[in-house]
Parts: structure tokens; sequence; C-alpha cells
């Protein structure tokens, strides 16, 4: 943004209007706007790390897309996720830790370990669905407010892309990236074009 901003006010300065700016004017103004980002990140990062403001999380499934999004959660820093572990169906493996996190209980658990944790979302990563899919114990959960969300779509959000380890057709057919207005695909077409004009010249 300052590098953008550098330019506008060196082209302003070729103006009248940019006459009447005084030296150092910039300089000033992009100490300013560093250390306000700097104040802006750190009170973020410390409002962010409030207990209040951590959103506790619990994974269902401990399969190759469950490893991965805990790992991703652990990484981010812009978001206040702590996960309160995964759910996994044999009984056996409870408290066999999975990525720095623990199995906590099977699925007949969730709504007590919803209860209990206080959980506000939870995460279906399950790479077969057919038959193992807790649905009478997501649904409870989902009437107390507890948001739950696919595997894909939770990766999505936090990442910006794709969980391509365990990409299924019913992602696709579900997302809506596919939703393009008419005056987005003019406007892209327009922006092709000129490019491509843009290319041309200088080659």
């Amino acid at each position: 943004a300052i590098g953008a901003a550098s330019i506008g006010v060196a082209l302003l300065h070729l103006t009248p209007a940019g006459q009447v700016m005084a030296d150092g004017t910039f300089v000033l103004a992009a100490a300013l706007c560093l250390n306000g980002v700097l104040i802006w990140r750190v009170a973020f990062n410390s409002i962010a790390a409030e207990p209040a403001m951590i959103e506790p999380l619990l994974i269902i499934g401990t399969d190759a897309a469950a490893q991965t999004i805990a790992r991703e959660v652990g990484a981010q820093g812009d978001y206040s996720y702590a996960i309160v572990g995964f759910i996994d169906e044999d009984k056996h493996r409870i408290g066999q830790s999975i990525v720095n996190v623990g199995i906590v209980g099977t699925p007949a658990d969730i709504e007590r370990i919803v209860s209990t944790h206080g959980v506000t979302g939870i995460v279906v990563a399950l790479s077969d669905r057919r038959g193992r899919l807790p649905v009478r114990e997501l649904l409870r959960a989902k009437l107390r407010g507890v948001r739950v969300e696919d595997a894909n779509g939770f990766y999505e959000r936090l990442t910006g892309k794709l969980l391509v380890e365990d990409l299924r057709p019913s992602s696709l057919i579900f997302a809506d990236g596919f939703n393009v207005s008419g005056f987005t695909q003019r406007s892209k077409r327009a922006f092709d074009l000129l490019i491509a004009v843009v290319g041309v010249v200088v080659a």
C-alpha cells in the first residue's frame, strides 16, 4: 500500500496541486502508516489471544484430511481456534495423540464433549462417510447452535486453498465459486483482451 501511495504522490507532485505539499510530507505519512499498522497488529493479536475469543473445535475423523486440518489450525495466527480433540470410531484409541492433539471420544461422546468443552464448531473430516457419519449426534449439536462444517469448506475458508487430498465431486457440486455474473464475465473478457493487446504491442 505504501509502494502504491509512493507512485501516487510522485504523480501528484507533477500537477499544480502537488506543488503546495511541503517537503517530507510523504515520509512523515509513511512513518505514521507503518506505526499505525504495527500498533493495530499488536492490538489485534492481543485481543485474538484472549480466552473469550478462542473458538473450541472438534474434528470428526482421524484420516489424512483431519490431520491436515489440525496442522493448519496450529499454524494459523489470524484465527483463534483451539482443537479440543479428534473423534474416532474405535473406543480403544481414546487418549492416543495425533498431531499433538488427542482422540477424545467416539461419535456417541460428541454431545458430552460439546457440552463439557463448550465446542462451537465441528469439522467433519471423514474420507469415507458411508455408514460412518454420526448424523444424529451432529444434528443434536447443530440444534444447540454448534457450527458444523465440511473439511473442504473449513480448509478453504482457513487457507484460501482447496484440500485436494479430500476433494470429492460433491464438494464441487455444492461449491458457490461457479456462480459468476454476466458483468463479471464481460469485465474479465475485456481485461483479458486489454492485456493481450498490450502483450502483442510489447512483443
